[in-house]
């Protein structure tokens, strides 16, 4: 392929790079002068940064079945560039890029040279594209079966997973992420979510396998079982960073963390453990956008309850303050004085109030509630009556979270 590649540059004298419909390199000619900064950054990276990533497959890419240009846009420090795309039958197999910086296209005998290559490229590519297909078809079934309900699938599932990854697997980190693209395709948002995965798994240098239902993904990275806390937060970012910078800004998307890296046979769990973690960051602004399934509290338990049933979990008296509180200063004074273990000092520096002022707010709060907020027990039933109404606003606000199937 690189011989090719090569072969056509030097006949054009022009700049040109093969990319895979992901564009991420495969082939690179030297430079002819003719290089601009989205060429050698993407270079460097391996793959085209995300910016200049959105703008070329905002032109439909995956679906050209003949050249095209796609425009200069100086602001990515990219020149105007004629493209080829490199197709067996259906399949896009890769992206044949030429830097045309006047705009002048090809002459005639070098563009019929253009798509020779085109085709020769095809032949070159086709089989390695079905052993790819093949890889990744395998290591979406293995992800399914390690994630089955059946015990006997989960176990068979294990004892092929080494064959599988080519190599052995002593724990693996399951992560969720929830996507919300609107404007793309559930294809296109697959096809990205492939080309991010596989910017983190490079980045990480560890083994990934994923699988996408058009609602959220699940992603499992293959890693040591004494992995620390850090490091499980560090691949959580990484992870969500590469996908989220591909799908741009105006994607929303969250990552959800189990406990612990774990043996294989456990992911099933653990896979449970990121999607409620995942859930609590979509829906409550609390929750950062990497989420660990160890910071829920109490929400791990109240996002398992069904929506009907969470109204039972809120104390009469709690109803009563929050009609009271019109002015909205005794909610934020309960939650806060909860937050810091009944301690006044605490709540009153917190709040900048005089304790003077707190103990009144503090009295009228009890008034409402027809409770004691000295006796342990009530302010624990208050503390999860708050946190299930701030779970049921997020619910009429955001509407539920989808879900991996």
């Amino acid at each position: 392929m690189q011989e090719l590649v090569d072969r056509l540059a030097t006949q054009l004298q022009r700049s040109i790079t093969v990319t895979d419909p992901e564009l991420r390199m495969r082939a690179i000619s030297s430079h002819y002068s003719d290089e601009d900064q989205a060429r050698i950054r993407a270079i460097l990276a391996r793959a085209a940064v995300p910016e200049v990533y959105r703008y070329m497959h905002s032109f439909g890419l995956r679906g050209w079945t003949a050249p095209g240009r796609i425009p200069a846009e100086p602001s990515l420090g990219f020149k105007e560039r004629l493209i080829i795309p490199v197709r067996r039958g259906s399949n896009l197999l890769a992206l044949l890029m030429i830097i045309d910086e006047s705009g002048e296209g090809l002459a005639d005998d070098h563009m019929h040279s253009t798509l020779e290559t085109a085709r020769s490229l095809a032949s070159v590519l086709d089989p390695g594209r079905h052993d790819d297909q093949e890889r990744r078809a395998s290591r979406a079934a293995l992800l399914v079966d390690l994630l089955s309900d059946d015990e006997n699938v989960r176990l068979a599932a294990v004892a092929t997973a080494p064959q599988v990854m080519n190599g052995p697997i002593p724990g693996v980190l399951v992560m969720t992420m929830l996507i919300d693209s609107e404007d793309a395709s559930t294809d296109d948002v697959a096809s990205t979510i492939d080309a991010g995965l596989a910017t983190a798994e490079s980045r990480i240098g560890m083994g990934l396998l994923h699988s996408y239902d058009g609602r959220a993904a699940t992603v499992a990275l293959i890693s040591e079982p004494s992995i620390t806390d850090t490091q499980v937060s560090s691949m959580g970012r990484t992870v969500l960073g590469s996908v989220a910078a591909l799908l741009g800004p105006d994607a929303s998307c969250v990552l959800g963390l189990p406990a612990d890296s774990a043996p294989p046979a456990e992911m099933a769990r653990r896979r449970h453990q990121s999607s409620l973690a995942a859930r609590a960051a979509w829906l409550l602004p609390r929750f950062p956008p990497v989420t660990a399934f160890a910071d829920l509290g109490a929400f791990a338990a109240l996002l398992q309850i069904p929506f009907e049933r969470l109204h039972d979990l809120v104390p009469t008296g709690l109803h009563r303050l929050v009609d009271h509180d019109t002015h909205g200063i005794l909610i934020p004074t309960l939650a806060c004085y909860l937050s810091k273990a009944g301690s006044i000092p605490e709540t009153a520096n917190q709040m900048s109030l005089h304790r003077t002022s707190l103990y009144y707010r503090l009295n009228q709060i009890e008034d409402k509630l027809e409770m004691k907020l000295r006796d342990g027990e009530a302010r624990q039933r208050i503390h999860l009556g708050l946190q299930t109404m701030e779970l049921v606003d997020a619910y009429r606000t955001r509407g539920s979270a989808p879900t991996a199937s």
